[in-house]
Protein backbone atom coordinates (compact mmCIF):
# COMPACT_ATOMS: atom_id res chain seq x y z
CA UNK A 1 0.00 0.00 0.00
CA UNK A 2 0.97 3.31 -0.71
CA UNK A 3 1.78 6.55 1.79
CA UNK A 4 0.65 10.07 0.57
CA UNK A 5 2.22 12.74 2.50
CA UNK A 6 0.00 15.66 3.56
CA UNK A 7 1.54 17.81 1.05
CA UNK A 8 -0.11 16.00 -2.00
CA UNK A 9 -3.92 16.13 -0.27
CA UNK A 10 -4.49 19.77 -1.99
CA UNK A 11 -5.17 19.05 -5.18
CA UNK A 12 -5.96 22.31 -7.80
CA UNK A 13 -9.17 21.06 -9.02
CA UNK A 14 -10.41 21.77 -5.75
CA UNK A 15 -9.49 25.59 -5.60
CA UNK A 16 -12.85 27.10 -6.76
CA UNK A 17 -14.72 25.78 -3.84
CA UNK A 18 -16.76 27.83 -1.50
CA UNK A 19 -14.94 27.45 1.24
CA UNK A 20 -17.31 29.62 3.67
CA UNK A 21 -20.36 27.96 3.10
CA UNK A 22 -20.20 25.55 5.42
CA UNK A 23 -20.01 27.96 8.28
CA UNK A 24 -22.57 30.41 6.57
CA UNK A 25 -24.96 27.09 6.42
CA UNK A 26 -24.71 25.61 9.49
CA UNK A 27 -27.48 26.65 11.58
CA UNK A 28 -29.63 25.79 8.49
CA UNK A 29 -28.27 21.87 8.26
CA UNK A 30 -31.55 20.62 8.74
CA UNK A 31 -33.56 22.56 6.35
CA UNK A 32 -30.64 22.00 3.83
CA UNK A 33 -30.50 18.53 4.17
CA UNK A 34 -34.70 18.62 3.28
CA UNK A 35 -33.97 21.56 0.19
CA UNK A 36 -31.11 18.95 -0.94
CA UNK A 37 -33.66 15.76 -1.02
CA UNK A 38 -36.23 17.65 -2.89
CA UNK A 39 -34.64 19.89 -5.26
CA UNK A 40 -33.73 17.48 -8.49
CA UNK A 41 -31.68 18.07 -11.43
CA UNK A 42 -33.03 16.10 -14.35
CA UNK A 43 -35.03 13.65 -11.34
CA UNK A 44 -31.86 13.12 -9.47
CA UNK A 45 -31.39 15.04 -5.82
CA UNK A 46 -29.19 17.61 -5.05
CA UNK A 47 -28.30 15.88 -2.21
CA UNK A 48 -26.47 12.96 -4.87
CA UNK A 49 -25.13 15.11 -6.74
CA UNK A 50 -22.87 16.67 -3.54
CA UNK A 51 -22.46 13.96 -1.37
CA UNK A 52 -22.40 13.35 2.21
CA UNK A 53 -19.19 13.37 4.65
CA UNK A 54 -18.72 10.83 6.98
CA UNK A 55 -21.13 12.32 9.43
CA UNK A 56 -23.54 12.06 6.95
CA UNK A 57 -24.23 15.79 6.77
CA UNK A 58 -24.23 16.86 2.82
CA UNK A 59 -21.08 18.74 1.09
CA UNK A 60 -21.60 22.49 0.06
CA UNK A 61 -21.60 22.34 -3.25
CA UNK A 62 -18.58 23.96 -4.93
CA UNK A 63 -18.75 27.03 -7.53
CA UNK A 64 -18.28 24.91 -10.32
CA UNK A 65 -21.22 23.72 -9.71
CA UNK A 66 -24.15 25.85 -11.23
CA UNK A 67 -21.61 26.06 -14.46
CA UNK A 68 -21.38 22.09 -14.93
CA UNK A 69 -24.59 20.94 -13.83
CA UNK A 70 -26.00 23.69 -16.41
CA UNK A 71 -23.45 22.42 -19.32
CA UNK A 72 -24.12 18.39 -18.71
CA UNK A 73 -26.58 17.36 -16.21
CA UNK A 74 -28.69 16.16 -19.04
CA UNK A 75 -26.09 12.90 -18.69
CA UNK A 76 -28.39 11.84 -15.69
CA UNK A 77 -31.23 10.93 -17.94
CA UNK A 78 -31.81 7.19 -18.36
CA UNK A 79 -32.40 7.24 -21.87
CA UNK A 80 -29.56 6.36 -24.03
CA UNK A 81 -30.87 8.46 -26.87
CA UNK A 82 -30.94 11.10 -24.94
CA UNK A 83 -27.37 11.25 -23.89
CA UNK A 84 -26.06 9.74 -26.86
CA UNK A 85 -25.50 10.11 -29.97
CA UNK A 86 -22.55 9.20 -33.15
CA UNK A 87 -21.79 12.74 -33.42
CA UNK A 88 -20.80 13.12 -29.72
CA UNK A 89 -19.01 10.18 -29.46
CA UNK A 90 -16.55 10.78 -32.69
CA UNK A 91 -15.83 14.43 -31.58
CA UNK A 92 -14.79 12.73 -28.40
CA UNK A 93 -12.84 10.47 -30.04
CA UNK A 94 -10.83 13.40 -31.44
CA UNK A 95 -9.72 16.69 -30.39
CA UNK A 96 -10.74 15.90 -26.96
CA UNK A 97 -8.89 12.53 -26.77
CA UNK A 98 -5.80 13.50 -28.37
CA UNK A 99 -5.65 16.01 -25.73
CA UNK A 100 -6.25 13.75 -22.58
CA UNK A 101 -3.41 11.30 -24.36
CA UNK A 102 -0.57 13.99 -24.79
CA UNK A 103 -1.89 16.74 -21.63
CA UNK A 104 -2.51 13.99 -18.81
CA UNK A 105 0.17 13.52 -17.86
CA UNK A 106 0.52 16.99 -16.39
CA UNK A 107 -3.08 16.41 -14.43
CA UNK A 108 -1.23 13.84 -12.03
CA UNK A 109 -0.29 15.91 -9.14
CA UNK A 110 3.47 15.57 -9.24
CA UNK A 111 3.32 11.94 -9.99
CA UNK A 112 5.01 10.45 -12.72
CA UNK A 113 2.98 7.41 -15.04
CA UNK A 114 4.84 4.61 -16.37
CA UNK A 115 3.19 1.79 -18.34
CA UNK A 116 4.70 -1.26 -18.19
CA UNK A 117 2.71 -2.90 -20.44
CA UNK A 118 0.31 -2.83 -23.57
CA UNK A 119 -0.61 -6.09 -24.98
CA UNK A 120 -1.63 -6.08 -28.90
CA UNK A 121 -5.62 -5.58 -29.42
CA UNK A 122 -7.74 -7.16 -31.81
CA UNK A 123 -9.93 -5.46 -34.51
CA UNK A 124 -12.92 -5.96 -35.28
CA UNK A 125 -14.60 -6.15 -31.92
CA UNK A 126 -15.62 -3.88 -29.16
CA UNK A 127 -13.28 -3.55 -25.84
CA UNK A 128 -14.37 -3.12 -22.39
CA UNK A 129 -11.34 -2.18 -20.45
CA UNK A 130 -11.61 -2.89 -16.76
CA UNK A 131 -8.93 -1.49 -14.68
CA UNK A 132 -8.47 -1.77 -10.64
CA UNK A 133 -9.70 1.24 -8.71
CA UNK A 134 -8.19 2.83 -5.81
CA UNK A 135 -6.58 6.38 -6.17
CA UNK A 136 -7.88 9.64 -7.87
CA UNK A 137 -5.85 9.86 -10.87
CA UNK A 138 -6.65 5.89 -11.64
CA UNK A 139 -9.67 7.07 -14.95
CA UNK A 140 -6.84 9.03 -15.92
CA UNK A 141 -4.14 6.70 -16.28
CA UNK A 142 -6.65 3.80 -17.54
CA UNK A 143 -8.02 6.32 -20.20
CA UNK A 144 -3.73 6.74 -21.00
CA UNK A 145 -3.20 3.09 -20.41
CA UNK A 146 -6.24 1.83 -22.90
CA UNK A 147 -5.07 3.90 -25.80
CA UNK A 148 -8.01 3.56 -27.74
CA UNK A 149 -10.78 5.62 -26.82
CA UNK A 150 -13.50 4.61 -25.02
CA UNK A 151 -16.38 6.22 -22.36
CA UNK A 152 -15.65 5.91 -18.91
CA UNK A 153 -18.71 4.50 -16.37
CA UNK A 154 -18.62 7.02 -13.83
CA UNK A 155 -19.99 6.53 -10.93
CA UNK A 156 -18.77 9.58 -8.42
CA UNK A 157 -21.63 12.30 -9.14
CA UNK A 158 -20.09 14.71 -7.09
CA UNK A 159 -17.10 14.62 -8.43
CA UNK A 160 -18.42 14.82 -11.77
CA UNK A 161 -20.63 17.63 -10.65
CA UNK A 162 -18.05 19.66 -8.65
CA UNK A 163 -14.72 19.35 -9.91
CA UNK A 164 -12.81 20.17 -12.76
CA UNK A 165 -11.82 16.00 -12.79
CA UNK A 166 -15.32 15.62 -14.00
CA UNK A 167 -14.85 17.96 -16.87
CA UNK A 168 -12.10 16.50 -18.24
CA UNK A 169 -14.33 13.14 -17.40
CA UNK A 170 -16.92 14.49 -19.50
CA UNK A 171 -14.65 15.97 -22.22
CA UNK A 172 -13.94 12.02 -22.58
CA UNK A 173 -17.15 10.92 -22.78
CA UNK A 174 -18.46 9.32 -19.91
CA UNK A 175 -22.06 7.38 -18.68
CA UNK A 176 -23.28 8.63 -15.45
CA UNK A 177 -24.66 6.21 -12.77
CA UNK A 178 -26.18 7.28 -9.86
CA UNK A 179 -25.51 3.87 -7.55
CA UNK A 180 -27.83 5.22 -4.93
CA UNK A 181 -30.85 5.08 -7.49
CA UNK A 182 -32.02 1.37 -8.69
CA UNK A 183 -33.49 2.84 -11.71
CA UNK A 184 -30.17 4.16 -12.76
CA UNK A 185 -28.38 1.08 -11.65
CA UNK A 186 -30.77 -0.66 -14.12
CA UNK A 187 -30.57 1.98 -16.73
CA UNK A 188 -26.66 1.39 -16.80
CA UNK A 189 -26.28 -1.66 -18.81
CA UNK A 190 -28.69 -0.09 -21.86
CA UNK A 191 -26.81 3.13 -22.19
CA UNK A 192 -23.31 1.20 -22.12
CA UNK A 193 -24.65 -0.97 -25.22
CA UNK A 194 -26.12 1.94 -26.81
CA UNK A 195 -22.78 3.44 -26.55
CA UNK A 196 -21.15 0.22 -28.36
CA UNK A 197 -23.11 -0.23 -30.68
CA UNK A 198 -22.68 3.29 -31.87
CA UNK A 199 -19.05 3.07 -31.96
CA UNK A 200 -16.92 3.61 -28.73
CA UNK A 201 -15.13 1.25 -26.20
CA UNK A 202 -15.79 1.70 -22.38
CA UNK A 203 -13.90 1.69 -19.39
CA UNK A 204 -15.44 -0.05 -16.49
CA UNK A 205 -14.30 -1.02 -12.94
CA UNK A 206 -15.13 -4.56 -12.25
CA UNK A 207 -14.75 -3.47 -8.25
CA UNK A 208 -17.76 -0.72 -8.16
CA UNK A 209 -15.52 1.08 -5.75
CA UNK A 210 -12.14 1.57 -4.58
CA UNK A 211 -10.03 -1.23 -3.16
CA UNK A 212 -9.57 -0.18 0.95
CA UNK A 213 -8.48 -3.36 2.35
CA UNK A 214 -4.92 -3.84 2.93
CA UNK A 215 -5.49 -7.63 2.91
CA UNK A 216 -7.66 -7.99 -0.67
CA UNK A 217 -5.31 -7.67 -3.70
CA UNK A 218 -8.72 -7.16 -5.60
CA UNK A 219 -12.67 -6.93 -4.64
CA UNK A 220 -15.18 -8.94 -5.67
CA UNK A 221 -16.10 -8.15 -8.83
CA UNK A 222 -19.61 -7.31 -10.25
CA UNK A 223 -20.96 -9.46 -13.02
CA UNK A 224 -22.03 -6.33 -15.47
CA UNK A 225 -18.81 -6.45 -16.88
CA UNK A 226 -19.50 -9.92 -17.84
CA UNK A 227 -23.26 -9.09 -19.16
CA UNK A 228 -21.85 -6.43 -21.06
CA UNK A 229 -19.43 -8.46 -22.68
CA UNK A 230 -21.49 -10.92 -23.73
CA UNK A 231 -24.63 -8.59 -24.64
CA UNK A 232 -22.13 -6.90 -27.34
CA UNK A 233 -19.66 -9.42 -28.27
CA UNK A 234 -16.70 -7.33 -26.33
CA UNK A 235 -13.55 -8.44 -25.41
CA UNK A 236 -12.78 -7.55 -22.19
CA UNK A 237 -9.23 -6.27 -21.73
CA UNK A 238 -7.85 -5.57 -18.15
CA UNK A 239 -5.94 -3.04 -16.71
CA UNK A 240 -4.01 -3.01 -13.78
CA UNK A 241 -2.48 0.07 -11.57
CA UNK A 242 -0.28 0.65 -8.64
CA UNK A 243 0.80 3.44 -7.52
CA UNK A 244 4.23 3.62 -5.87
CA UNK A 245 5.99 6.44 -3.20
CA UNK A 246 5.27 9.48 -6.95
CA UNK A 247 5.41 6.71 -9.24
CA UNK A 248 1.92 4.78 -10.85
CA UNK A 249 2.59 1.44 -13.19
CA UNK A 250 0.40 0.75 -15.53
CA UNK A 251 -0.17 -2.85 -17.42
CA UNK A 252 -2.69 -3.29 -20.19
CA UNK A 253 -2.93 -7.32 -20.52
CA UNK A 254 -4.05 -9.45 -23.35
CA UNK A 255 -7.32 -9.61 -23.76
CA UNK A 256 -10.35 -12.56 -22.10
CA UNK A 257 -12.76 -13.81 -24.59
CA UNK A 258 -15.99 -14.24 -22.40
CA UNK A 259 -17.48 -15.74 -25.23
CA UNK A 260 -16.96 -19.68 -24.69
CA UNK A 261 -18.73 -19.41 -21.38
CA UNK A 262 -22.36 -19.76 -21.21
CA UNK A 263 -24.58 -17.46 -18.88
CA UNK A 264 -24.33 -20.01 -16.64
CA UNK A 265 -21.00 -19.49 -16.06
CA UNK A 266 -20.44 -16.06 -15.33
CA UNK A 267 -18.60 -16.58 -11.80
CA UNK A 268 -16.22 -18.87 -13.33
CA UNK A 269 -15.65 -16.03 -15.77
CA UNK A 270 -15.33 -13.03 -12.97
CA UNK A 271 -12.85 -15.52 -10.94
CA UNK A 272 -10.92 -15.96 -14.02
CA UNK A 273 -10.95 -11.88 -14.77
CA UNK A 274 -9.98 -11.46 -11.34
CA UNK A 275 -7.28 -13.89 -11.29
CA UNK A 276 -5.49 -12.43 -14.40
CA UNK A 277 -5.58 -8.91 -12.48
CA UNK A 278 -4.25 -9.42 -9.47
CA UNK A 279 -1.58 -11.98 -10.71
CA UNK A 280 -0.64 -8.77 -12.69
CA UNK A 281 -0.96 -7.01 -9.85
CA UNK A 282 1.01 -9.26 -7.51
CA UNK A 283 3.97 -9.06 -10.26
CA UNK A 284 4.04 -5.04 -10.11
CA UNK A 285 4.62 -5.34 -6.26
CA UNK A 286 6.86 -7.98 -6.39
CA UNK A 287 8.93 -5.44 -8.51
CA UNK A 288 8.51 -2.24 -7.40
CA UNK A 289 6.53 -2.40 -3.66
CA UNK A 290 8.77 -3.64 -1.72
CA UNK A 291 8.89 -2.23 1.74
CA UNK A 292 9.37 -3.90 5.78
CA UNK A 293 7.28 -4.31 8.72
CA UNK A 294 9.55 -1.71 10.28
CA UNK A 295 9.04 0.72 7.44
CA UNK A 296 5.18 0.02 7.17
CA UNK A 297 4.81 0.51 10.87
CA UNK A 298 6.35 3.56 11.29
CA UNK A 299 5.96 6.04 14.18
CA UNK A 300 2.79 4.54 14.54
CA UNK A 301 1.72 2.12 17.64
CA UNK A 302 0.31 -0.62 15.87
CA UNK A 303 0.06 -2.31 12.11
CA UNK A 304 -3.78 -1.41 12.51
CA UNK A 305 -3.15 2.23 13.04
CA UNK A 306 -0.40 2.16 10.30
CA UNK A 307 -3.32 0.45 7.97
CA UNK A 308 -5.85 2.93 8.93
CA UNK A 309 -3.74 5.87 8.07
CA UNK A 310 -2.90 4.51 4.91
CA UNK A 311 -6.30 4.80 4.10
CA UNK A 312 -7.30 7.68 5.78
CA UNK A 313 -4.64 9.44 3.15
CA UNK A 314 -6.14 7.16 0.24
CA UNK A 315 -9.58 8.59 1.00
CA UNK A 316 -8.54 12.05 1.87
CA UNK A 317 -6.53 12.39 -2.07
CA UNK A 318 -10.12 12.43 -3.37
CA UNK A 319 -11.05 15.76 -1.63
CA UNK A 320 -14.31 17.09 -0.34
CA UNK A 321 -16.13 15.14 -2.84
CA UNK A 322 -15.47 11.63 -1.80
CA UNK A 323 -19.13 10.24 -0.95
CA UNK A 324 -18.74 8.32 2.56
CA UNK A 325 -22.41 7.54 1.79
CA UNK A 326 -22.02 5.51 -0.72
CA UNK A 327 -18.36 4.71 -0.83
CA UNK A 328 -18.93 3.09 2.78
CA UNK A 329 -22.32 2.43 2.32
CA UNK A 330 -21.74 -0.88 0.89
CA UNK A 331 -20.72 -0.26 -3.16
CA UNK A 332 -18.71 -3.17 -2.87
CA UNK A 333 -20.51 -6.20 -4.54
CA UNK A 334 -21.84 -8.73 -2.42
CA UNK A 335 -23.31 -11.97 -3.04
CA UNK A 336 -27.00 -12.11 -1.69
CA UNK A 337 -26.90 -15.94 -0.88
CA UNK A 338 -23.84 -15.26 0.98
CA UNK A 339 -23.73 -13.19 4.43
CA UNK A 340 -20.94 -10.89 4.25
CA UNK A 341 -18.52 -11.70 7.09
CA UNK A 342 -18.54 -7.23 8.37
CA UNK A 343 -22.31 -7.66 8.96
CA UNK A 344 -22.27 -10.83 10.90
CA UNK A 345 -19.47 -8.90 13.22
CA UNK A 346 -21.22 -5.60 13.56
CA UNK A 347 -24.30 -7.73 14.90
CA UNK A 348 -21.86 -9.47 17.32
CA UNK A 349 -20.34 -6.23 18.48
CA UNK A 350 -23.71 -4.29 19.00
CA UNK A 351 -24.69 -7.11 21.80
CA UNK A 352 -24.65 -5.71 25.54
CA UNK A 353 -21.56 -6.91 27.22
CA UNK A 354 -22.06 -9.60 29.93
CA UNK A 355 -19.37 -11.63 31.99
CA UNK A 356 -20.63 -14.70 29.06
CA UNK A 357 -19.83 -12.90 26.18
CA UNK A 358 -17.12 -9.91 26.51
CA UNK A 359 -14.66 -12.41 24.81
CA UNK A 360 -16.60 -12.26 21.42
CA UNK A 361 -18.04 -8.58 21.72
CA UNK A 362 -14.65 -7.52 22.07
CA UNK A 363 -13.39 -9.47 19.31
CA UNK A 364 -16.14 -8.74 16.96
CA UNK A 365 -15.52 -4.76 17.75
CA UNK A 366 -11.95 -5.39 16.78
CA UNK A 367 -13.25 -6.82 13.47
CA UNK A 368 -15.47 -4.03 13.05
CA UNK A 369 -12.67 -0.97 13.71
CA UNK A 370 -10.47 -3.23 11.29
CA UNK A 371 -13.15 -3.14 7.98
CA UNK A 372 -11.50 -0.35 6.26
CA UNK A 373 -13.68 -1.07 3.19
CA UNK A 374 -16.41 -0.55 5.16
CA UNK A 375 -15.34 2.28 7.45
CA UNK A 376 -14.28 4.88 4.81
Amino acid sequence: MQRIDSEQLNYPYYAFDYHLTSKLTKPFEKLLDRLHNAVRLFGVPLADLVGRDAEGKIHPSSGWFPVLSAIYGRLLHNDPKKVLSRVSIRIRAGLPHWLIMNLGRFYMHGKVHKIEKQAPLPQGRPLIFTPNHGFVEDALCSIITAKEHAYLVFGTLPHFFNTTYGLAAYMNGSILINRKDKASKQALMDKAVAAMELGTNIIMYPEGTWNKSPNLLMLNYWPGVFRLAKRTNALIVPVVHLVEGKTIHSSRLAPFDPAPYADSDEAEALTKLRDLMSTELMELMHKYAKTTRKELLGTHRTMHHACEHIVRSQVETAGRYYDCEVEAGGADFRCRDTAAPHDVWRSIAGLPVNSQNVGAVLYAQQLVDEDYQHRF
